[in-house]
């Protein structure tokens, strides 16, 4: 649901950008002979070089809207990536990853398994 929702509003933002250009490129270039071919042709470059960026913002905004899981899960990562940066004891590492764990994505069990300081 939510990738439809993202392609609906950039379909739109794009068509929006396409008529603008091409309204407005028609006006400037009315005295031309293909006034009309290069406001259709610029149009579409337009449009095309819009798409991408706005297909990332969108996509952001809608999944932080209707996929908070997903959302919350990469936030999560985020902030132990930072934690872990900084741990250098065992045990307290055990102990964040086993709450940051169960906290991202609530699993029946969690076991962490090191190698020896040789192997």
């Amino acid at each position: 649901m939510a990738l439809t929702i993202a392609y609906a509003l950039v379909s739109a933002i794009v068509v929006v950008v396409f008529g603008t250009v091409v309204i407005l490129l028609s006006t400037a270039l009315g005295s031309f002979a293909d006034g009309q071919t290069i406001a259709v042709a610029a149009s579409t470059l337009a449009a095309f070089a819009v798409f991408q960026p706005v297909l990332r913002r969108v996509r952001r905004g809608v999944d932080m809207r209707f996929n908070r899981a997903r959302y919350d899960a990469d936030q999560t990562v985020a902030e132990f990536s930072a934690r872990l940066r900084n741990e250098v004891d065992i045990a307290t590492l055990a102990r964040d990853l086993d709450a940051t764990v169960q906290g991202a994505v609530k699993p029946a069990s969690v076991e962490l398994w090191l190698r020896e300081a040789g192997s």
